[in-house]
């Protein structure tokens, strides 16, 4: 997909997606085929006992591409609300954030959301 939005074109070939146009947080296109290193983005979830379907979401919300770049270049931060008594001071979006940095890294290995999991 193509957006207006500053973001490049979403490709399902050797890359899952060329990020923002501007700078970002990962070079998803910077991984050598012939290296160890896996397409940033594709890694499983731990199963944390009866997580199947929250990592099923985690998945999904990964790869909503505006979302991910969102969390991945810090934008997040600038939008989080640490004063409100009745919320948790931002401890959502930064284990989201977390996870979502460890998920896109490129190293190829599983991830266990253990924040996540409260």
């Amino acid at each position: 997909w193509t957006s207006g939005s500053g973001y490049s074109s979403y490709d399902t070939g050797t890359s899952m997606y060329n990020s923002r146009t501007s700078s970002s947080w990962y070079d998803y296109d910077g991984y050598s085929s012939g290296s160890r290193h896996s397409t940033p983005g594709v890694v499983g979830l731990h199963n944390l006992g009866n997580t199947c379907f929250m990592n099923s979401a985690l998945q999904c919300l990964s790869n909503t591409v505006p979302l991910t770049d969102y969390f991945l270049n810090g934008t997040h931060e600038l939008h989080i609300n640490r004063e409100n008594v009745l919320g948790m001071g931002g401890r959502l979006a930064e284990e989201y954030a977390a996870l979502v940095k460890d998920m896109w890294s490129g190293g190829g290995r599983p991830v266990a959301p253990r924040e996540l999991k409260w």
